[in-house]
């Protein structure tokens, strides 16, 4: 979907003795020279060993919700999340897919796929670039194409708690499902909290707030609320609800939308 290339600078340097030849004081001369760039090509290899080199992290979510009875409902999702990070560059993909059907009628049907490529101003602040599509056809959406770009800001990253906020502006195109089609710039805020509560149970929050630059009426906000706990070292149950309301959505569409889903996590 989305390729992004993290860049390394690996330095080293060769050093070879060379061969006394004739004098004694020469040959003094050429080791003592040979000895000292051997000292510094152990000294650069140690340096650019010492620096952590780009760690790959994988993230898969998938979630389902079944009821019976008097309503028969069937929901689920998949999602995915890869994130690479060095000392100069971070990059990140998501992507999600959710459907859902009640009483066998197709009631749900949602895309979302976004990809990051930013720039580390020093170890709290970065800069980056962020494309994204979304699809909803039952909230209007048929293609929504944003291309953003912002600040990322980490507030805290402790070994308890990372709390990491985003500033974007960007270029927005949406079509929906009545034939209207919005071009427009859109501006964008967010924030991702994970809390470790205990040794068995952690606290995962985000909220995001958009809108748009010639609409600024036309707002969306998501917040999201979730308890993790572990079942396994790679593996995690949570249980998390979803509020999501767009304040001026597609004619016949509601405001406010909302869901609860139990998920199985694995990160490796």
């Amino acid at each position: 979907m989305f390729l992004f290339k993290d860049f390394e600078i690996n330095a080293s340097v060769n050093s070879s003795l060379i061969p006394p030849v004739g004098k004694v004081l020469l040959a003094v001369a050429l080791f003592a020279s040979g000895s000292l760039r051997a000292q510094e090509s152990t000294s650069v290899a140690a340096s650019v060993a010492a620096k952590p080199s780009a760690e790959l992290k994988t993230k898969v979510e998938a979630s389902v919700l079944v009821t019976g009875g008097n309503t028969d409902v069937k929901s689920w999702s998949f999602g995915a999340e890869l994130r690479k990070e060095s000392q100069a560059w971070k990059s990140s993909f998501k992507g999600s897919y959710l459907r859902s059907s009640q009483s066998g009628v197709l009631s749900a049907d949602e895309h979302h796929y976004e990809a990051q490529a930013g720039k580390k101003l020093d170890e709290r602040l970065s800069v980056f670039l962020q494309p994204v599509f979304h699809r909803d056809e039952f909230k209007g959406i048929d293609q929504r194409y944003e291309f953003n770009v912002g600040l990322d800001y980490v507030i805290t990253n402790t070994e308890k708690t990372k709390w990491e906020s985003k500033l974007a502006v960007g270029a927005l195109s949406e079509n929906q499902s009545g034939g209207e089609t919005l071009n427009d710039m859109v501006i964008k805020a967010s924030y991702d909290l994970k809390h470790v509560l205990s040794d068995s149970l952690d606290l995962a929050q985000n909220s995001s707030f958009a809108t748009r630059s010639q609409e600024f009426a036309d707002w969306r906000l998501r917040a999201s609320v979730g308890l993790e706990t572990p079942v396994h070292p790679n593996v995690k149950f949570k249980t998390s609800f979803e509020f999501e309301r767009q304040n001026l959505p597609p004619s016949g569409k509601v405001e406010n939308d909302y869901k609860t889903m139990l998920s199985l996590i694995a990160e490796f």
